[in-house]
């Protein structure tokens, strides 16, 4: 398989992308996906000799996930955002969700540099901490952050574009507010301008543990 279709990670981000009733959420997931496939970030191509290719794509549906939950954690509970949303559920129900085992995120860390190169045979000689695991795993997710901001700012059309993108994507298509109204709208406390910082700064303080 070449790439990571569509209908491959959608149920990912319907069980665990905070996702309404009605399902608004899912427009912002798909069309974020399709910006992805655009640019590249969904095919193997660019890993044809590497055998973990698939696992750092799935890894990359982990990101995207991650980085629009974020948007609940900048915004803080007492928001107008607050109680949907307020932490990750274990990292394993994501991995297992997308068939990604902890052999693959030790040998990826191994890879990529981000074990000691003493502690390269631990998988096969020790009892591996599961809290280590979740550590590394959220650091390879990560790995993928600055990537796919990159992308889904350029296809919204910038800082702006994406905040009003990410704002509007909990409401149904007839009730979505007008860019400017969600824009020049907001008071520290109600969530949207922690969002709209949350953005500008890349997305990337999105904590997962």
């Amino acid at each position: 398989m070449n790439a990571i279709e569509w209908n491959q990670v959608r149920r990912l981000f319907e069980e665990h992308g905070c996702v309404m009733i009605g399902h608004p959420e899912m427009r912002w997931y798909q069309e974020s996906w399709e910006a992805l496939e655009k640019a590249g970030l969904t095919s193997i191509a660019e890993f044809e000799q590497f055998e973990l290719g698939q696992t750092v794509l799935k890894l990359r549906t982990l990101c995207l996930l991650a980085m629009y939950l974020g948007m609940y954690q900048a915004a803080g509970k007492f928001s107008e955002l607050g109680g949907h949303f307020s932490e990750h559920p274990p990292s394993s129900w994501y991995l297992h969700t997308l068939n990604v085992t902890m052999e693959e995120i030790w040998e990826l860390a191994r890879l990529w540099g981000i074990l000691e190169t003493e502690c390269s045979s631990y998988w096969e000689d020790e009892e591996v901490d599961d809290e280590y695991l979740r550590e590394i795993a959220a650091d390879l997710v990560s790995e993928n952050n600055d990537s796919i901001f990159r992308v889904l700012e350029e296809h919204f059309g910038g800082n702006v574009g994406l905040f009003v993108s990410i704002w509007n994507s909990r409401l149904p298509l007839d009730q979505v507010e007008p860019p400017e109204n969600v824009v020049n709208t907001g008071y520290q406390g109600d969530g949207k301008l922690e969002v709209w910082t949350y953005v500008e700064e890349g997305m990337t303080s999105w904590s997962w543990s």
